[in-house]
């Protein structure tokens, strides 16, 4: 079996599973400008696409869900 990780295009659940989000959260990065192609009723990313969309917002694939968590966890406090 191929893991989201592995793959060069992943559907919108996938990115989520990726970067341990919630595909509503993905959806709100498309609308924010996250690179994706739509073929028939899937939205697919590209992952070379969504690393360097992370890394251009500040996140590192590798530690960015933490500090997303970390960010928006301060602001409800």
């Amino acid at each position: 079996m191929i893991r989201p990780r592995d793959r060069a295009w992943l559907r919108a659940k996938s990115v989520a599973m990726l970067c341990d989000v919630s595909t509503r959260t993905v959806r709100d990065w498309i609308k924010a400008g996250l690179p994706h192609s739509k073929v028939g009723g899937a939205v697919l990313v590209n992952r070379d696409h969504l690393d360097e969309w992370l890394r251009g917002h500040g996140v590192d694939a590798g530690e960015g869900v933490d500090q997303i968590v970390n960010e928006v966890m301060a602001g409800l406090n």
